[in-house]
């Protein structure tokens, strides 16, 4: 495989050539490649890498998947590979164009499959983004949160020589040419009060939370997540106030649990917002 690669970090962009084992000419190059799969396995590989990293998992937006998506088939479509389109859009553009008022970083890639396993193409792709500085440093951001994430296999439009290292003998039309787009973005949630919260609470004792959402939600709630496993999660509806949410609940039982808050977009996109959890221990404290 050939892997061709881009990122955009501000105004970095760079462009890298990765370089794996190819068939030799006289194979056949079968094209099974499932873009479906290869979104959830790019998720996958992605979370998997920030998790040896210490770093919290991306929730994928699917919303911005389908703007990723748009983008990878009009590279493809219209013979050209780079972060803004021929109509000279920007990724922060197209997003905007879809309602979607965040700033986007952003990776591309192409690459030959040459008949090669959905698993083994994401695999190839992963690594050249991971072997190039601007790729990883998207990869690897801390304050992102959500991802959007668009594969799309063309099999009769795209030729993309790129006047980049291409055997002029070899025709890549038609035989699994795959391009991908990953958008990354953050999502700000922020706990209002109680600003003096320390942490813990007692049995039965009311908590009065207000959260504050950094953008338009259709609906919210905080769910409980005990750390033993003998009790069930459940969760506390958020109730508008204002330009807040809030929400008032005690918990009966001692015992150290996660607090998580979930958001919906006016689009009724469900996202957990990690920015957004923290811990809390049940103990009855006596003075």
């Amino acid at each position: 495989m050939k892997n061709f690669l881009r990122a955009l970090t501000g105004m970095i962009v760079l462009l890298i050539i990765v370089t794996v084992s190819q068939p030799v000419k006289s194979e056949v190059y079968m094209v099974d490649f499932d873009e479906s799969e290869a979104e959830f396995l790019m998720l996958e590989a992605i979370n998997s890498f920030r998790y040896q990293n210490g770093l919290p998992l991306l929730s994928l937006d699917k919303s911005l998947s389908d703007v990723s998506r748009r983008q990878a088939i009009d590279m493809a479509q219209k013979d050209y590979f780079d972060h803004y389109s021929l109509e000279g859009l920007s990724p922060d553009d197209r997003v905007r164009r879809a309602g979607m008022p965040y700033k986007i970083r952003e990776n591309i890639g192409i690459i030959r499959t040459f008949g090669e396993e959905t698993e083994a193409v994401v695999n190839a792709l992963m690594e050249g983004f991971l072997q190039s500085p601007s790729h990883r440093s998207n990869l690897i951001n801390p304050d992102i949160t959500h991802v959007g994430i668009g594969f799309y296999q063309d099999l009769d439009s795209l030729n993309h020589t790129l006047n980049l290292d291409v055997e002029p003998d070899r025709n890549y039309r038609g035989y699994g040419t795959v391009l991908v787009v990953q958008d990354f973005y953050r999502r700000d949630v922020s706990v209002v009060e109680p600003r003096s919260f320390n942490g813990w609470m007692n049995p039965g004792e009311f908590l009065d939370m207000k959260i504050r959402f950094e953008e338009k939600v259709n609906d919210a709630f905080i769910r409980i997540l005990p750390k033993d496993e003998s009790f069930e999660a459940y969760d506390i509806q958020l109730q508008p106030d204002d330009s807040d949410y809030g929400a008032r609940f005690a918990i009966g039982n001692e015992g150290e649990f996660t607090l998580a808050i979930y958001a919906s977009t006016p689009e009724k996109v469900w996202y957990y917002t990690e920015k957004g959890a923290f811990d809390l221990t049940v103990k009855s404290h006596f003075f």
